[in-house]
């Protein structure tokens, strides 16, 4: 955590992930859906009237979706990187309430999480990646104890 100027706190942080798996039959390889690098940066502002605004900007790197067999080293199909960006405004008040607003993925960013295979009506089958949560916005208020 760094805190350049009082009313600001950034958090950086970065996870190099070497998850590999091993089919009976096969090599050591790198586990479906993993990615290797990912990425996460926040700033929060405090402003003196309790209001606090925060920013994240999230990345995940690619990732190997399949791969055509058993004894594969290299995927079929890979999951590109993405980066999400969140807003999140709250206020605190009354000593204990928490009123809160975000924004996920404020800027709907596309991206897929996993591939699976489909079948359609006449048999023939397909592989394709399934989407990513797209922009949300929630609001909330919480009592902090």
């Amino acid at each position: 955590m760094i805190k350049p100027v009082d009313p600001v706190r950034v958090e950086l942080s970065y996870t190099r992930t070497q998850a590999q798996e091993e089919e009976t039959t096969g090599p050591w390889r790198q586990a479906p859906g993993t990615p290797t690098n990912q990425a996460r940066g926040e700033v929060d502002y405090f402003m003196p009237s309790g209001l606090t605004t925060t920013a994240v900007l999230h990345y995940v790197g690619d990732r190997p979706a399949s791969y055509a067999s058993a004894t594969a080293t290299e995927p079929s199909n890979t999951l590109n990187s993405y980066m999400t960006t969140d807003l999140r405004l709250s206020q605190h008040f009354k000593e204990h309430w928490l009123a809160a607003l975000n924004c996920n993925n404020i800027f709907n960013a596309g991206y897929e999480t996993y591939v699976g295979s489909f079948q359609d009506a006449t048999g023939g089958a397909t592989q394709q990646g399934y989407p990513g949560a797209g922009r949300s916005i929630l609001a909330s208020i919480s009592y902090e104890f």
